[in-house]
């Protein structure tokens, strides 16, 4: 019995080990919604860049435990020349509101 649960354990292991690989791949996304629309956005203090290839990245609200909760901005370099922040945003849709996370274009 000992044996075969064992063998049993190691092939949920792999099977879960190749699940995991798989959607790595395939790109899977994952999308968040909120019941309504969030707050004002708030202004920051964005202060001089810590170099020539940084980029500020503006906070944005995120819907957490059932409420509003801010994520300040930051600095980030600039992963290559010409790149461009699009920024977070929450985007009306229906009765709710999605969330498309920001990137570099």
């Amino acid at each position: 019995m000992k044996k075969m649960s064992r063998k049993l354990a190691s092939l949920v292991l792999a099977y879960c080990g190749c699940l995991i690989i798989s959607l790595s791949f395939i790109g899977c996304a994952v999308e968040y919604y909120a019941p309504g629309p969030p707050p004002e956005e708030r202004v920051e203090a964005v202060g001089i860049a810590p170099g020539p290839d940084y980029v500020w990245i503006n906070g944005y609200w995120w819907w957490e435990n059932n409420n509003w909760a801010w994520r300040e901005g930051r600095w980030a370099v600039r992963p290559h020349e010409g790149a461009m922040w699009e920024r977070h945003t929450w985007e009306r849709r229906g009765d709710r509101y999605y969330y498309r996370e920001g990137h570099w274009r």
